[in-house]
């Protein structure tokens, strides 16, 4: 399955992009253009929900470290919420899950970062 890329505007400030299928290389390019649309509109926190991620390579994860840093970059915040297994193993292999805040599910990303 290839990745599907649904994006729900939560408040006037917070995204979430919802991302199911595979995140490996043919798919980063669409998920950069997706936090860097949500950046360029105002935002200020991008939640990407992985609960249905059914595979990540490093392309996906160097996608999502672009992501962190285009948020950062604008004083904004960029999270992970309900890494599924294969995807939250090859963060903690990476080291990855020391940079991301990643929470269990949308609800507590959406809280903590401040979005109504």
């Amino acid at each position: 399955m290839d990745l599907q890329v649904t994006r729900e505007e939560v408040s006037a400030t917070t995204v979430v992009l919802h991302l199911a299928g595979r995140l490996n290389a043919a798919a980063a390019p669409e998920l950069k253009q997706a936090i860097q649309d949500a950046a360029g509109t105002g935002v200020q926190a991008v939640i990407v929900d992985m609960c249905d991620v059914t595979f990540m390579d490093s392309s996906g994860m160097a996608a999502l470290v672009h992501g962190f840093k285009t948020l950062r970059a604008k004083g904004g915040s960029f999270a992970l919420s309900a890494v599924a297994d294969q995807a939250e193993t090859a963060l903690r292999i990476s080291r990855l899950n020391t940079v991301f805040p990643i929470y269990a599910d949308v609800e507590a990303a959406r809280l903590d970062l401040g979005g109504t």
